[in-house]
């Protein structure tokens, strides 16, 4: 088994954590940067930079998840063919390693 340090699923996980993060986090951003920005300065616009901004961090950060290189085949591991199976991805589409499986064998 390898060490904790070679272990490339680590990164797998942070990058899912980072998106489940952004992903969740958006609406509350969102709102409260519109609700001060409202009651303070009584405009909207910088409730639609922060959108603006969160939604294309969300973009790359979902891009980069999706995107993650298999630890055996050096392939997407959940895209193939511009399809992504992402968070639901049970196993590389292209070689078959099996998620957390030991990439070594």
């Amino acid at each position: 088994m390898p060490s904790e340090n070679n272990n490339p699923w680590i990164e797998y996980d942070q990058r899912k954590k980072r998106c489940i993060w952004m992903l969740v986090g958006f609406f509350p951003a969102v709102l409260l940067v519109g609700g001060i920005a409202v009651t303070w300065f009584d405009t909207a616009t910088p409730m639609m930079v922060c959108a603006a901004i969160w939604g294309v961090a969300l973009i790359v950060t979902g891009r980069r998840f999706a995107t993650w290189p298999c630890p055996r085949c050096g392939k997407e591991f959940s895209t193939k063919f511009g399809r992504s199976q992402a968070f639901f991805a049970k196993e590389c589409l292209h070689c078959g390693l099996p998620k957390y499986g030991d990439h070594a064998a």
